[in-house]
């Protein structure tokens, strides 16, 4: 049976996009084995072990660069051990073409593939190339950026198709609430959490001010326990490590406040939610800043730094937002991008003609 390969890990946003498009290329060839390649770290993660469209999921022990350079050999040997893992399974299954969706396992999977002759995609979610896909563009068959300004050197251009992120598509049919309102707030920082952050919510919950509005706060798996030791009892809140109801939480929330990941931005847009947003300064490159200086410019959001989020307080850019609001949610309402996975579809089906 020919199948295609997937491949992406290290944080949810490469993995939902991922199955944003694996879902389509199941219904549109169902014929077709999907096969996952993730790291060790998604060994739990429900959303990929019970996903009805991915046939076989394989988990690799991947390591980045090391910060301690004496870690390197023995990590490279691990990685190259992984990589001929890869080139034998890509052979056995019969594959036809292999999309990398970001992080290293992703890296390691298209340099897999491209020494077994197989045609290989990219889809890079942020606005600065991360490096597992700069290490490969120079050898893929196509480039799908998510912003139109992602660095991606000229001599590549050629191969550039700019086409969202295939979760906006996927937010933008969640299903309406009737809970929305302005008091409703939702303060989340990606899947691994943010002491920042964390600590902004605390002091706003514990003010007798957060009494006015109604708050769900996601702290990250590694941040929840000591967060919930810091706040004063109150029922205005509720205290989530994580959740799986991103967008149902999103669709109730007036106002959120967030990190700039990819996947969260268009979620965010596709749930046309009010936000704060507050970029990590610690990522690659400040590649969330440029991720959401696009939508700041286009008064989508409002994007914050988090110096003047930790020096001004959490109330305060509350209050400010505030002040924007009805311009902000009035251009949510008119922000429509092309449909993103179907513009993919149309880009990979070359590969697949022959199976159909």
């Amino acid at each position: 049976m020919a199948s295609i390969v997937f491949a992406g890990g290290g944080t949810l946003g490469h993995i939902y996009p991922a199955l944003s498009f694996i879902q389509q290329v199941k219904q549109t060839y169902p014929h077709i084995q999907i096969i996952f390649f993730a790291t060790q770290k998604e060994k739990d993660l429900d959303i990929l072990k019970h996903h009805e469209c991915i046939d076989e999921i394989y988990y690799f022990h991947v390591y980045g660069i090391p910060k301690n350079v004496m870690k390197l050999p023995k990590n490279c040997l691990v990685n190259y051990r992984c990589y001929q893992q890869m080139k034998k399974l890509i052979l056995q299954k019969s594959v036809l073409l292999s999309i990398g969706m970001g992080g290293y396992v992703s890296g390691i999977s298209i340099l897999a593939s491209q020494a077994c002759h197989i045609p290989t995609l990219v889809h890079e979610q942020n606005s600065i190339v991360g490096f597992a896909n700069r290490l490969v563009l120079r050898k893929v068959d196509k480039i799908f950026t998510t912003f139109p300004n992602t660095n991606i050197p000229s001599k590549y251009t050629n191969k550039v198709v700019c086409i969202g992120n295939p979760r906006y598509d996927v937010a933008l049919e969640a299903p309406e609430s009737c809970y929305q309102a302005k008091s409703n707030i939702l303060i989340t920082s990606g899947s691994l959490g943010s002491a920042c952050i964390n600590q902004e919510a605390i002091a706003f919950l514990n003010d007798e001010i957060s009494h006015m509005y109604t708050t769900t706060l996601i702290t990250g798996k590694k941040y929840y326990q000591q967060v919930k030791e810091q706040l004063k009892p109150g029922y205005h809140y509720q205290v989530l490590p994580y959740t799986s109801q991103m967008l149902t939480l999103l669709k109730q929330a007036g106002i959120v406040v967030s990190r700039a990941g990819s996947t969260t931005l268009f979620e965010i847009l596709g749930t046309k939610s009010v936000s704060i947003v507050v970029p990590s300064p610690h990522v690659t490159k400040n590649h969330q800043y440029f991720n959401a200086k696009n939508f700041s410019e286009q008064q989508l959001l409002f994007l914050v730094d988090e110096k003047k989020l930790t020096q001004e307080g959490l109330l305060a850019w509350i209050i400010k937002l505030e002040q924007q609001y009805d311009t902000i949610k009035h251009n949510l309402n008119r922000y429509s991008p092309p449909p993103v996975v179907q513009t993919f579809m149309k880009h990979i089906e070359v590969y697949l003609k022959k199976e159909e």
